[in-house]
């Protein structure tokens, strides 16, 4: 390690990568999460719980042809990617898999990783509607 490198550790917080989130990633981790939690419960009392009669593939078409239910869904898909993407961005910067000044890229490469994976989302959801 050269010198410059301890001054870097010295001053750095324990857990915390010499690339930092930030106060957006962490908010947006966190409200996300929150965010996930209420429509994943959404889900989970629209298809499952008002349901009055045994969930078959017939009933759960005819309940996702809902609006309210493709809203929840679509919500639902939309904050677990975004979920998935801080956190895995945070995971890379944590292991510090990416070089100095690689985080802009890494957010660039993140963020249209997530949209392809919304859209292919979006697309296996049309199957149901």
């Amino acid at each position: 390690m050269k010198s410059e490198d301890y001054k870097i550790l010295s001053t750095q917080r324990f857990g915390e990568s010499p690339e930092r989130i930030g106060f957006l990633g962490w908010f947006g981790l966190y409200a996300t999460g929150a965010l996930l939690l209420v429509f994943l419960l959404a889900h989970i009392w629209l298809i499952h719980w008002i349901a009055p009669q045994p969930i078959t593939l017939k009933h759960i078409t005819e309940i996702l042809g809902s609006p309210l239910v493709v809203i929840v869904d679509l919500g639902l898909l939309l904050f677990a990617v975004v979920h998935g993407m801080i956190g895995l961005g945070r995971l890379i910067l944590d292991l510090e898999l990416v070089q100095k000044g690689g985080a802009r890229l890494l957010n660039i490469v993140l963020f249209f990783l997530g949209v392809v994976i919304f859209v292919a989302g979006i697309y296996v959801f049309n199957f149901f509607v």
